[in-house]
């Protein structure tokens, strides 16, 4: 039955995708205002969005889903349909962590997101939208939107999706006022109870333990999770029911009671794998690998922290990554294998420098969403002047001009801003190059070291090898010496003229009279190269570079001692 069911379920998902690409090509070729009012068409949608809500969908196809959904209702005019489809979006997004993705999706389609006439649906998207930023830690940003949702779910007796915000800011409070969080946890709880939602009081009781776990009142949390587990086994709610398992398997591991935790997070590792939740499940290998590690187990905890970083580089997870490297650095560093050990660290070190770098385009595009919202602010003020300036006609002329002064100063706002934004995009840009750049340079001295390392050991076992065999070991210098001179510089001048395009030209203008290698080692010492280093990279020696900068410091006319040739380079 089960293998019959795998076999369906790829045709009844391309089946759903075909449909809903079928039902957005009528929506583009018909009148928009004709098919606002086809009920059909309504139905379908809402009947697509309530499927795709049931479904475990994964990945791509399920994005692609929810976009043709949201492109569709968009075409309409369709709210209901827009808000079901793009909250469904932000959720996938946020479930797979592309938390840039999801913003760039919302900046892009600020104004539809709001301008709903019906102030439910703006609450609904005001509620996800803090999510995002809730996960992206950005308390301010999140308070503001759930507030604004909470606002009108308290005044129009939205009583379960008020307790679940509630729920939403009382764990935000946990890390700086766990008075606060309580208080918010709390009122929470007796909405749930007042309405008996058994997920809600479920949910609410997870969340109190958090709170104890953090004060370290183990007993307490225990007590509280224990509670949301039955709940939850009750109702069937199996996903939350094995976070409580998680949950409680952590107390255990933190008690240091290993065997415990180690039978809880099997249980908890088995839901997961049932339940298709892979980010869970390699969260799971983790901890599996800390346990064996405080119990100093280094051979099972180099086998899972290995799987999660494995699962990691299938589903581009790099938080799993990053922590599955820094376990097995660990592991390796307590064994004395120095070569993993350093293998693991900087591959730690890559995927951290990534997750920096992520984390700064997710920055800057939270900023160009702040900034388009606060436009549409002003852009929503300003008609309502504009209606007061067609009430008061008799008062036009005066309106005019200070409309259109304002108009203009707003503008110069609008392009300065946007000239101020655009030059931290060119120096972010130019940031990544010149780290691109340094890496190269250190990635080159390193390999033409070994490379170095290599020839001078083939040529001091020459003398020792049999006559007929020289040759190749002359070969082979001279391969390896040749790729040294050749290949580098070229690849070195591809990058650095990418960050300093227009370098040469400058020390052309300035010194005619350089050769093409003095201009070559010009662009070394302005990078603040040592002889060594560029005696690594270009395969000169030492001694050779020096007298090549004596040279250079002569047709730069540098009399002066204390003058380096690297700050006249900087000042070109």
């Amino acid at each position: 039955m089960k293998r019959l069911l795998s076999n369906i379920y790829p045709i009844l998902r391309g089946s759903l995708l075909v449909l809903i690409i079928a039902l957005f090509a009528v929506a583009c070729s018909n009148n928009k205002e004709e098919l606002s009012k086809s009920k059909f068409t309504v139905h379908e949608i809402d009947s697509l969005n309530n499927f795709l809500a049931k479904q475990a969908n994964e990945g791509v196809e399920a994005l692609k889903q929810v976009d043709s959904l949201f492109k569709l209702s968009n075409a309409l005019g369709y709210e209901k349909g827009i808000v079901e489809s793009a909250s469904q979006k932000i959720k996938l997004l946020r479930e797979h962590y592309k938390y840039d993705v999801a913003l760039q999706f919302i900046m892009e389609n600020t104004q539809v997101l709001n301008d709903f006439h019906d102030p439910f649906y703006q609450a609904m998207m005001n509620e996800q939208i803090g999510l995002l930023y809730k996960d992206l830690d950005d308390f301010d940003q999140a308070f503001n939107y759930f507030s604004i949702a909470l606002d009108y779910y308290e005044n129009n007796n939205k009583l379960e999706r008020e307790s679940y915000v509630l729920s939403c800011i009382g764990l935000m409070f946990i890390r700086n006022d766990v008075d606060k969080s309580k208080e918010y946890l709390q009122k929470s709880l007796d909405i749930s109870l007042e309405i008996s939602d058994s997920v809600g009081i479920a949910r609410e009781f997870n969340n109190i333990a958090i709170i104890y776990n953090r004060l370290n009142i183990y007993d307490t949390a225990r007590m509280y999770y224990m509670q949301a587990l039955h709940i939850n086994e009750r109702i069937g709610k199996w996903s939350y029911y094995a976070t409580n398992l998680f949950n409680l398997a952590n107390i255990e591991k933190k008690k240091k009671n290993f065997n415990e935790s180690i039978k809880l997070y099997n249980q908890t590792l088995q839901a997961f794998d049932t339940l298709n939740e892979r980010y869970k499940y390699a969260q799971i290998l983790l901890n599996f690998g800390d346990v064996y590690y405080s119990m100093n187990d280094f051979d099972k905890a180099i086998t899972y922290f290995a799987a999660a970083d494995s699962l990691g580089e299938i589903y581009s997870w790099l938080p799993i990554q990053k922590d599955g490297n820094w376990g097995l650095y660990h592991c390796y560093k307590s064994l004395d294998y120095s070569k993993n050990t350093i293998k693991h660290l900087e591959k730690y070190l890559e995927i951290q420098g990534l997750l920096q770098s992520k984390q700064n385009i997710q920055e800057l595009t939270r900023l160009e969403l702040q900034y388009k919202n606060d436009q549409l602010i002003k852009q929503k003020r300003w008609n309502q002047q504009k209606q007061k300036i067609i009430l008061y006609f008799a008062l036009a002329l005066l309106l005019f001009f200070i409309a259109f002064f304002y108009q203009l100063f707003k503008k110069q706002k609008i392009k300065a801003d946007k000239e101020k934004l655009e030059r931290l995009v060119l120096e972010n840009e130019l940031e990544g190059k010149e780290r691109e750049l340094t890496s190269f340079v250190l990635n080159m001295i390193r390999l033409n070291e070994k490379k170095l390392g290599l020839i001078a050991y083939l040529k001091k076992q020459r003398p020792r090898l049999k006559v007929e065999n020289r040759d190749v070991i002359d070969t082979t210098i001279h391969d390896l010496e040749y790729d040294q001179d050749a290949r580098v510089w070229e690849e070195f001048e591809m990058r650095f003229n990418k960050v300093n395009s227009d370098f040469y030209q400058r020390l052309t203008v300035r010194f005619p009279h350089l050769t093409i290698n003095e201009k070559r080692l010009c662009a070394f010492l302005s990078m603040n190269m040592t002889t060594k280093e560029i005696s690594s990279i270009t395969g000169q020696s030492t001694a050779a570079i020096g007298k090549a900068r004596t040279r250079l410091r002569k047709k730069l006319n540098l009399t002066n001692q204390d003058e380096s040739i690297t700050s006249v380079l900087n000042s070109l």
